[in-house]
């Protein structure tokens, strides 16, 4: 599992909303920082790494819901819950892939017809499910998921 980034000048002296500022806005960096590898997928990891980054953020935001405003919060997470899902979807067919190609190897050769076909159609539907996602990243890049988040956070936790 990706560890998180460890937000460098976090002083236990400080006020939890100062601190938990520093930590969100360190975690949302984090998130956008596997995005252009996530798009390309070339490197599965960083979708995986995206993906446990947008999840732990969606947990400290519902540890500390009472600092936010309701209703800002639940459009926060709302967008936060689609990215996860979308990642998880393409997550989810990635290791049902490995462990089928693993599952093929050790077959002798006439019995691998049918899950190489099983793997073949598992294949086009992770295709599917990844323009789904590259589609949604880009669509919250391009309404400003990072800066609405910057401005959530600064007008909640002054």
């Amino acid at each position: 599992m990706a560890k998180p980034w460890e937000i460098v000048d976090l002083d236990p002296d400080d006020p939890l909303k100062v601190s938990l500022r520093q930590i969100l806005l360190g975690w949302m960096e984090e998130i956008l920082s596997y995005e252009s590898e996530t798009i390309k997928g070339t490197d599965l990891e960083a979708l995986h790494n995206m993906r446990i980054s947008a999840r732990r953020l969606r947990a400290i935001l519902k540890i500390h819901r009472q600092f936010f405003p309701k209703k800002l919060l639940r459009r926060q997470l709302l967008e936060i819950e689609k990215l996860i899902d979308n990642l998880g979807l393409v997550r989810e067919i990635d290791v049902f892939l490995k462990e089928l190609k693993e599952l093929v190897k050790e077959l002798p050769a006439g019995d691998r017809v049918a899950l190489q076909w099983m793997l073949a159609q598992q294949q086009t539907i992770r295709e599917v499910y990844r323009r789904t996602m590259k589609a949604e990243i880009r669509k919250l890049m391009r309404n400003g998921f990072k800066r609405q988040f910057e401005e959530f956070v600064w007008g909640s936790l002054r």
